[in-house]
């Protein structure tokens, strides 16, 4: 961080990740016993990544607003090898590669007056550039079918966000927002079959869709004493739209958009002279067409469909004790009950999943956490 003036401050943040590992442990899930088969791999897997995430922020800070920049730059880069196949025998092998970078920018600009009417604007703007391939070998076979996939993405986006302290009651403050997105994806896709020495290439395929929503948001807050407050808040969510990029059947080359309503109830208070302290949220959300990964038929790799509705409801309690200063004790526990209402998983084999529960969400989580703080009298570390 920089600060050129009172007024002026940049900051500059960058981070490069590497990671090496070795291949992941399917094995075949066998449902009348409820037990996992042996892991068979006949050929080692593995997937290796490089990641560069890079932000640089500017604010300006005036007696009433405060206008900002973030501009960012994301750089992924990937290969992953992985016996597909799954057995003792020598059938096929996948190679994966995908290259990803991101380009993205916003702008801000908000009022910092201590006033019953707060208010701010935005832009936001973003390209993706993304390639992956996919190399299947079918050794058994002595074939070889390649597919390489350009996805470039292009968005944008404003949003308006106005609160008000203090109506009807004092300590009541309500919050409106609202954005407006637009975003483009395109998809060219390329495969080459090679049969010994003979290759084959395909036609290509490319497609280009365009997704547009308005989200709002609305959320009510009532102070009581000693900082406690309750609060109230509905807000919608939304994630485009985009292309399965290798599919055994045309039909499942698109995904729609996902939609969903998200409701909040919670209360924070304090108790035994700021001692202990409580945080209770309920939630509940209602998802359309939320997005979900499949099996593709062949079993080689996956793909995203949409479930017709889902659901997920909860509570999370957050517990914080102060016994000094510098130390504090907090435990969090949340449960979650999320699941299918409509989801036909296969249509054509009329396997539905609808009351299931939803893949990877856990329904019970806890934590506990102790930070202890202490001040150091150097130049650069304050604690």
């Amino acid at each position: 961080g920089w600060s050129m003036n009172p007024q002026m401050r940049l900051f500059l943040t960058s981070a490069y990740e590497y990671s090496d590992q070795d291949g992941y442990p399917y094995g075949i899930y066998h449902a009348e016993t409820g037990k996992t088969g042996k892991v068979n791999y006949d050929s080692p897997s593995f997937y290796r990544r490089n990641m560069s995430n890079n932000g640089l922020t500017f604010e300006y800070t005036t007696g009433y607003i405060r206008l900002s920049s973030q501009t960012s730059f994301q750089y992924i880069e990937g290969k992953q090898g992985i016996d597909q196949d799954f057995t003792p025998e020598d059938k096929y092998y996948v190679t994966f590669r995908h290259h990803q970078r991101m380009y993205s920018q916003e702008a801000n600009i908000r009022s910092v007056n201590d006033c019953f009417y707060k208010w701010q604007f935005g832009l936001f703007g973003f390209y993706q550039d993304y390639h992956q391939s996919n190399d299947i070998e079918y050794r058994q076979l002595n074939r070889e079918t390649i597919t390489d996939v350009s996805n470039p993405t292009v968005g944008f986006a404003i949003y308006h966000q106005s609160t008000l302290d203090d109506i009807l009651l004092d300590g009541l403050t309500a919050t409106f927002g609202i954005r407006y997105d637009w975003e483009r994806i395109k998809m060219e896709n390329n495969t080459r079959k090679i049969v010994s020495s003979d290759i084959t290439n395909d036609p290509a395929i490319y497609g280009k869709d365009i997704y547009t929503q308005i989200t709002p948001k609305f959320s009510l807050r009532y102070m009581l004493t000693n900082k406690d407050f309750i609060y109230a808040s509905v807000s919608k969510g939304y994630k485009a739209g985009g292309f399965n990029t290798t599919v055994d059947e045309e039909k499942d080359r698109i995904f729609k958009p996902e939609h969903s309503w998200s409701y909040e109830l919670g209360a924070k208070s304090s108790f035994l002279d700021q001692l202990l302290s409580l945080d209770v949220s309920l939630f509940y959300i209602d998802w359309q067409n939320q997005q979900i990964s499949q099996k593709r038929a062949t079993e080689q790799g996956f793909k995203l469909r949409n479930a017709g509705e889902s659901t997920s409801k909860g509570v999370e309690v957050t517990v914080m004790i102060h016994p000094l200063s510098n130390l504090n004790f907090q435990l969090n526990y949340g449960y979650t009950h999320a699941i299918f209402k409509e989801y036909m998983y296969d249509e054509d084999k009329d396997i539905d999943y609808s009351g299931n529960f939803i893949p990877l969400v856990t329904q019970n989580t806890f934590s506990a956490v102790t930070p202890y703080n202490w001040h150091v009298n150097k130049g650069l570390v304050d604690r």
